[in-house]
């Protein structure tokens, strides 16, 4: 079946909620209890950010977030305002391997060339080893001086990728 790569809507945001927690279900007992309160947390994005979903048959099976650049509130952004960054990419289990990571992703790096951000940076950790590669597969670079520990002993590792907006 095709997979629909689009913009989420109201009427989506608990199943996007749904695929977020199972997505990140695996991690639980590395201490990520609070990170799966914050990302099934849909609604408190809403307007801040702009929330992707792959569906397919009708049912959400991914989701992503871009939150734009020059927001109105970065007190919480190490990085400069111009830039976008890429938050929470998750993919149900049940439908991993498929390129839908890929497609959220794609669609968030054409919304942010649209916004003309020149830069997009994201986090992830070693722990997302399947995303983490991908990234690096798609050109994205190591910026260790956006780097973030989120809990004792885990990096969040920062990674750039130079938008052409030309």
């Amino acid at each position: 079946m095709a997979i629909e790569i689009r913009e989420a809507r109201a009427g989506e945001l608990e199943e996007v909620a749904r695929v977020l927690v199972a997505a990140f279900e695996q991690y639980r007992p590395q201490g990520f209890e609070g990170y799966l309160r914050d990302v099934a947390n849909v609604r408190s994005r809403v307007g801040l950010a702009d929330l992707f979903v792959a569906v397919e048959a009708g049912r959400v099976v991914g989701t992503a977030t871009l939150y734009r650049p020059n927001p109105p509130h970065s007190d919480r952004q190490p990085w400069p305002r111009a830039w976008a960054s890429l938050r929470l990419l998750a993919v149900e289990p049940s439908h991993r391997g498929r390129g839908i990571g890929r497609m959220l992703t794609d669609a968030r790096l054409r919304r942010a060339r649209e916004l003309g951000a020149p830069v997009v940076v994201l986090h992830t950790t070693e722990l997302f080893e399947v995303s983490r590669s991908m990234y690096r597969r798609m050109g994205w670079q190591r910026a260790p001086e956006y780097d973030h520990w989120p809990l004792p002993g885990l990096c969040a590792e920062a990674y750039v990728l130079a938008l052409d907006v030309g």
